[in-house]
């Protein structure tokens, strides 16, 4: 039943001994939005805090795994050139000195733009060590 108009209402007067006041409720109301607020932060923070050290993990895993793979391709990589560099050291002791040139104008006819890269790649070697001295 509501109280007549101009009476006091019970549950909002604070002197009141039915229960806690309004201001006592409103504060109750407070104190539990904070905490549930402060317990939701924690909790979200360590939530960051947990996804970021699973994301350090797969980082660094990721990067050990790609380090090994290149360092496979580099050995890899690193054998190919001395079976190549032996193969082509043991040619060049086989050949005399007019075989070699005859060699190397064979390739020149049969790769012209890949001999005059070379060749403008060399110069521009020479150049600049010519330069600084």
């Amino acid at each position: 039943m509501e109280p007549i108009s101009g009476a006091p209402n019970p549950d909002l007067d604070p002197r009141s001994d039915k229960g806690p006041s309004v201001r006592e409720r409103v504060e109750e109301g407070v104190r539990s939005a904070k905490d549930k607020f402060n317990r939701s932060v924690s909790e979200a923070r360590e939530t960051v805090e947990q996804k970021t050290r699973a994301a350090q993990r797969t980082v660094e895993e990721k990067a050990r795994q790609a380090r090994d793979v290149m360092e496979e391709k580099a050995q890899e990589a690193r054998e190919r050139f001395s079976e190549v560099y032996h193969k082509v050291q043991d040619e060049m002791r086989n050949k005399t000195l007019e075989e070699l040139f005859e060699d190397g104008r064979v390739y020149v006819r049969n790769n012209p733009m890949k001999s005059l890269g070379a060749a403008v790649v060399v110069g521009m070697l020479v150049g600049r060590l010519l330069r600084r001295r």
